[in-house]
């Protein structure tokens, strides 16, 4: 294998770098809540859209789910008709307990979604400490 195919962890799961840096700011009182809000934006943007979960679409066979690598929690593998299959079913208002039950099917797939919610969740608190700070 050649050194441009070789593809490193690094270039896969470097967003847990920010998420944790969004974390820490919030241990460490020097750093401000604006450089936590870009780090949870940047954080959640990575868990949306780029870290690597298993696809979760539902195959021909009944009970299984397509094991394929996905690119983030709302997109799917590289098969047409599994490619953001979860942002649809985001949309669509009666099949939302099947996005859930997607989210919590396994773990590889749960804790992309917990740190994504903490992420949003560090974020809007980072906001609503800048603008009462602000206010003051």
């Amino acid at each position: 294998m050649s050194t441009k195919t070789r593809k490193t962890p690094a270039r896969h799961y470097w967003g847990y770098l920010p998420f944790g840096g969004s974390l820490f700011g919030w241990l460490e009182p020097a750093i401000e809540p604006v450089a936590v809000i870009a780090l949870s934006a940047l954080s959640a943007f990575y868990f949306l859209l780029q870290v690597p979960v298993p696809c979760g679409a539902p195959n021909r066979t009944p009970g299984e789910f397509c094991r394929n690598n996905a690119p983030g929690i709302l997109r799917g593998c590289h098969l047409q008709d599994h490619k953001w299959r979860r942002a649809a079913l985001l949309i669509d208002r009666e099949r939302r307990a099947e996005l859930g039950l997607s989210f919590t099917r396994t773990w590889p797939v749960a804790i992309p979604v917990l740190a994504e919610i903490a992420s949003i969740a560090s974020g809007v608190a980072a906001t609503a400490v800048h603008i009462i700070s602000q206010a003051q």
